[in-house]
């Protein structure tokens, strides 16, 4: 039992940290051993922050946006507007561009960009896909090599006995008993 599917995650400290999450998720989630982290800190990246493809179809770009989560900062329409700005300036032309978040999903933004796509669909250009938060880690944690890296160890790994997983549902916690584990008081 994958047990990274029943737990609640916090978005990680950096954009680093966030950016990595996002590469091994995709890396793994559409087998791309090409998958590339596109230039570094302080180079004009185009919009994209990873570049990938999903099959034969390529290139995707990705671009990692970190938002903070005290208060919380959402993602806005004018937000995915100027990331969609830039992201047409990337060479070769994108197929495919993908905003990455760690905001709440947001069914206004997603619905903004569904209707882009079909704009862009009328001119040959790129779809826009929005995913926030809850998506990633969905994404993240059907790979439990993924999960266990940037999450901690789950499923089948061992577990140090001092340590508490704890486990929501609906907002509250719920009282597991993880098999020929102790349990901590």
């Amino acid at each position: 039992m994958n047990i990274h599917t029943h737990a609640e995650y916090v978005p990680p400290k950096t954009w680093e940290q966030f950016e990595e999450l996002c590469a091994d998720t995709f890396s793994t989630d559409w087998s791309d051993p090409a998958l590339v982290r596109h230039g570094r800190a302080g180079q004009r990246q185009h919009g994209v922050d990873i570049v990938t493809r999903r099959g034969n179809q390529g290139p995707i770009g990705l671009q990692c946006r970190r938002k903070s989560r005290w208060p919380v900062q959402r993602l806005t329409l004018a937000d995915v507007d100027v990331e969609i700005a830039e992201a047409r300036k990337f060479r070769p032309k994108l197929k495919s561009f993908y905003i990455l978040t760690t905001a709440p999903d947001d069914a206004a933004v997603q619905e903004h960009a569904r209707k882009i796509s079909a704009r862009h669909a009328l001119k040959d250009s790129f779809d826009v896909n929005v995913l926030g938060w809850s998506e990633i880690v969905r994404r993240a944690t059907l790979h439990d090599r993924v999960a266990d890296k940037h999450f901690g160890p789950g499923g089948g790994a061992p577990r140090a006995p001092l340590l508490a997983t704890l486990f929501t549902s609906g907002g509250r916690f719920e009282d597991r008993k993880l098999e020929s584990h102790p349990r901590v008081a």
